[in-house]
């Protein structure tokens, strides 16, 4: 299925444009290589002239099936200067090798072509001597570079010319090959024994690495060789690694990190508008502007319509934008293992489905005060699963490293296919409350999510208000004891000026997780605290010490005599989920709900203390 969906990718990708007017991927025995100077040749096969190459990339002759490692395999009608004329950096006995190899390649291929330019090659080859005083210019510059040739007073290259195309096509289809059913395409064909490596995964060796592969004798199966075991024509391996490697190439606009595994998606429709479209909008869904691009008017009609419709739960639908629910929609995701790529995951869906799985998940993040001003990123809550710590200033920076493997594959399925969230998203973010003590809302929300979604699993009818906003009449013991706690913190905070250690970096791993073992402590401390107010004293930002002391002893009363004096002794990993959420809610509550002097001490509806959120 992932190959199929890619083999028609490449269909499509041929039938677009660049910038410059070339195809988005090359065709067959093409790709697309980085070429810095032209050769320019008389007709004679004399080095007239050294031009440099602003084209960039040009779309030269390359053998699919075979992948330059350490043997050496010249190219046709192109190549590094090793190759085309023996110069390299450091010139050892390997370049006269690879220049030798480089001038019988093109004296077997052009053979006996009446063509001028290819004539014209094969009169320099002849009598080229490898020397940098030989070149016109560029003498220094060029030496280590791709280099192409053209015949003077044309402005094509010679790989360009139809008698180039014609012999190395032939060359080609004369190849010695195998000959099978394509499992990708169904047709009977060459099969590539070898598939064309991969490059633009993260981590991956640079060299390129295979998502098809049987290079150990243990993959083998009823003696067949390497690709054999797998049947896939030529053409359709071809094409399959040109697209990918067209969505993996760098800054590409399908392309997204999330934690260890590089993703990439693509879309699959009738009109190419709605395809286009439907790709933007997941762009928009999986990472959303940030509130600077907004801020500077980077949007448009279309993002803030996807936007708004998946926020709304509104069907991914207006023909007058080229949104079409229905559009199919693939989505791949990749990490490195060694020479092989591993799938994280992958999923072939619809627009609308996507549509409908990012409101529910959303939905399910959602939390009072938001601690975001647009939905987060998805590497953005994964990095909030790793460990963190304070700067001088009270910041929190997140140690992205240690993002557990696995993770970004087990979410995105979560997230796409509406399953419950993966257990390791609250194991990992209890577990990082206990011992960093960084309770931000972020994290808070992905425990929240990870809940409401296995409650709403086992009971449809949960409302989609549950844990939202602070609820005073909740009768959940886990979720009154985070409320309990941060009350008791506040007082705590109420009557000591510049405290600089809290109840909640020393006890709060205990209390989450054992609360009978704590509680009974900190409720008889809490009234040193307490008294300290209604005497008058207190932090400096206090107003009213009294009545802010008044307020915390009948809050704290109340939740406290709702335990008739003995607490939990301890809490499953739900629970303290739910203690976490109190908290959360209790901490940061909306400043109608407190008395004004507490009201000055709560931070903003968004704000977050945290830092270091980059996709890296």
């Amino acid at each position: 299925m992932i190959l199929q969906a890619l083999d028609k990718a490449y269909d499509r990708f041929s039938r677009q444009e660049l910038a410059n007017g070339k195809p988005r991927v090359p065709p067959y025995g093409y790709s697309y290589e980085r070429i810095s100077y032209a050769l320019v040749l008389d007709e004679a096969g004399k080095l007239l002239d050294v031009e440099v190459v602003d084209a960039g990339e040009l779309d030269v002759p390359s053998d699919p099936t075979i992948t330059r490692t350490s043997a050496i395999e010249p190219m046709f009608l192109w190549d590094k200067t090793a190759y085309a004329l023996g110069l390299a950096p450091v010139v050892k006995k390997r370049t006269a090798d690879e220049h030798d190899a480089f001038k019988k390649h093109q004296c077997e291929l052009i053979g006996e072509s009446d063509d001028a330019g290819l004539r014209a090659l094969l009169g320099f080859l002849y009598a080229w001597g490898p020397s940098p005083d030989s070149l016109p210019r560029y003498r220094d510059e060029l030496i280590g570079t791709n280099v192409v040739f053209r015949l003077d007073g044309e402005v094509g290259y010679l790989h360009d010319r139809p008698a180039a195309r014609e012999v190395w096509l032939r060359h080609l289809r004369g190849k010695p090959a195998h000959t099978g059913h394509c499992l990708i395409r169904g047709e009977r064909a060459r099969i590539s024994l070898t598939h064309p490596t991969l490059g633009g995964v993260r981590g991956a060796q640079s060299s390129g690495a295979a998502i098809v592969s049987f290079n150990q004798e243990a993959f083998r199966s009823y003696g067949k060789d390497q690709g054999a075991n797998a049947p896939v024509s030529e053409h359709a391996a071809f094409a399959y690694t040109t697209a990918l490697n067209d969505l993996l190439r760098k800054d590409g606009p399908q392309k997204v990190q999330i934690g260890d595994a590089t993703t990439v998606y693509w879309a699959e429709a009738a009109e190419e508008n709605a395809a286009a479209a439907a790709e933007k909008a997941f762009g928009w869904l999986s990472q959303p502007p940030s509130q600077e691009q907004l801020n500077t008017g980077e949007t448009d009609r279309l993002r803030t319509e996807v936007m708004d419709r998946v926020a709304e739960g509104r069907p991914l639908e207006n023909p007058e934008l080229n949104l079409k629910k229905d559009t199919r929609f693939y989505i791949l995701g990749l990490s490195p293992n060694a020479a092989r790529l591993s799938v994280r995951f992958w999923e072939a869906t619809t627009l609308g489905k996507i549509g409908e799985a990012f409101h529910q998940h959303w939905q399910d993040l959602n939390i009072e005060p938001q601690p975001w001003r647009q939905p987060p990123a998805i590497w953005r809550l994964l990095t909030r699963t790793a460990p963190a710590r304070r700067n001088q200033k009270g910041v929190a920076k997140y140690d992205t490293k240690q993002i557990p493997p696995n993770l970004a594959g087990e979410l995105m399925r979560a997230i796409l296919s509406g399953r419950p969230y993966p257990r390791t998203i609250l194991s990992n973010a209890l577990m990082r409350f206990r011992c960093d003590h960084v309770i931000d809302g972020l994290r808070v929300a992905l425990v929240k999510a990870a809940i409401v979604r296995g409650m709403r699993m086992r009971d449809s009818d949960l409302p989609k208000e549950a844990y939202v906003s602070l609820n005073h009449d909740d009768p959940d013991a886990a979720y009154r004891l985070g409320r309990l706690f941060a009350l008791l913190e506040k007082a705590q905070l109420a009557s000591i000026d510049g405290i600089n250690t809290t109840i909640c970096d020393r006890y709060y791993g205990a209390a989450a997780a054992t609360p009978a073992r704590v509680f009974g402590f900190l409720i008889k401390n809490s009234k040193n605290h307490l008294a300290t107010l209604r005497k008058g004293r207190g932090a400096k930002w206090v107003r009213n010490p009294a009545a802010t002391g008044g307020w915390l002893d009948r809050e704290i009363g109340a939740i406290h005599g709702g335990f008739s004096g003995s607490f939990p002794p301890s809490l499953t990993l739900e629970e303290q989920g739910r203690f976490s959420i109190g908290y959360y809610h209790q901490k940061y509550a909306r400043r109608e709900d407190l008395p004004d002097d507490l009201k000055a001490d709560i931070p903003e509806a968004g704000s977050d203390d945290t830092e270091g959120d980059s996709n890296d």
